[in-house]
């Protein structure tokens, strides 16, 4: 269940950083239009920061099919075909 929970509050992070990316696009657009020839063009993650990643102990396992029937049958459920 806390992998689930884990999976949750990274996707709710995730959308509120794409919902901030929209406006600080915007943003920098607004402000490359004011800057100087000369001066350094602002990017939107210069309002936002970087993408927000998954921890490397939150990482899901590979999406190969052996290492998902592994963890089906590590959870006791059935996996058809094996």
């Amino acid at each position: 269940m806390s992998e689930i929970a884990q999976e949750l509050k990274f996707q709710l992070k995730y959308a509120d950083y794409q919902e901030s990316y929209r406006f600080a696009f915007l943003a920098a657009v607004t402000a490359n239009m004011q800057r100087g020839k000369k001066k350094k063009a602002i990017k939107a993650e210069d309002f936002v920061g970087k993408l927000p990643e998954r921890n490397k102990k939150d990482a899901k396992p590979k999406d190969d099919l052996a290492s998902l029937i592994k963890l089906a049958k590590a959870k006791g459920l059935w996996v058809p075909g094996s």
